[in-house]
């Protein structure tokens, strides 16, 4: 498994949708998550926040729709999971930016 250097965990909402929560319930919450792990982000790996604050920015903006496009949910989710893979050395299976946990 791959050493990854931070941990992003949506585990205590994540399995809630549909039943319990809805679309627009767990972007607001992805949003909460995300920020607050920016200073995490911001101390340690500072060359990759703007990317970061790109995906916050999106679902933050996705959030306040009244009704949330799930595809659109998730394509900025795939955006997050490949900025968390961005390989920090060039170790096989090495240092890793995230790990994200649903």
């Amino acid at each position: 498994m791959a050493d990854w250097q931070l941990h992003i965990d949506f585990s205590e909402f994540w399995n809630k949708y549909p039943d319990e929560l809805t679309s627009k319930e767990i972007c607001e919450k992805t949003v909460l998550v995300l920020k607050s792990e920016r200073k995490d982000v911001l101390e340690k790996f500072l060359e990759f926040l703007d990317e970061f604050d790109e995906i916050i920015d999106q679902f933050e903006m996705l959030s306040s729709e009244d009704d949330v496009d799930i595809d659109e949910f998730d394509s900025i989710l795939d955006d997050l999971y490949d900025w968390a893979d961005t390989e920090l050395d060039d170790n096989w299976n090495g240092k890793k930016l995230a790990w994200i946990k649903t």
